[in-house]
């Protein structure tokens, strides 16, 4: 009989403790949530450029900035420009107005 109450109190203890990892994940989902949301929250729209093997893409993107780094929600990408065009810094401010346009109008639209 003490065989039989020790096992079973090992299985008490047992679902006691899954309960309390249990409760603690869904308490750290909840606050990954509410954080993700707030971030969202202060989203914004801004142009943004970046080059990649031998390619420049102009984008507009939804971003919020936690701790300094972007977080990145949307992308839309205004224009792919190969890197060894002679007209390449012209072509880039061009996207890069166009870029602006947009996330302005962007902003008006969606927040």
């Amino acid at each position: 009989m003490f065989v039989f109450l020790a096992v079973g109190g090992l299985a008490v203890v047992a679902l006691l403790v899954l309960l309390a990892v249990q409760l603690v994940n869904a308490a750290v989902a909840a606050r990954r949530r509410r954080e993700r949301i707030a971030l969202h929250a202060r989203a914004r729209w801004e142009a943004h450029h970046h080059s990649l093997e031998s390619r420049t893409w102009v984008v507009v993107r939804r971003v919020a900035y936690r701790r300094g780094e972007p977080f990145v929600f949307e992308t839309v990408t205004v224009s792919e420009i190969a890197n060894d065009r002679a007209d390449w810094y012209d072509q880039l401010q061009s996207a890069m107005a166009e870029a602006r346009e947009r996330a302005a109008l962007l902003s008006l639209q969606h927040g």
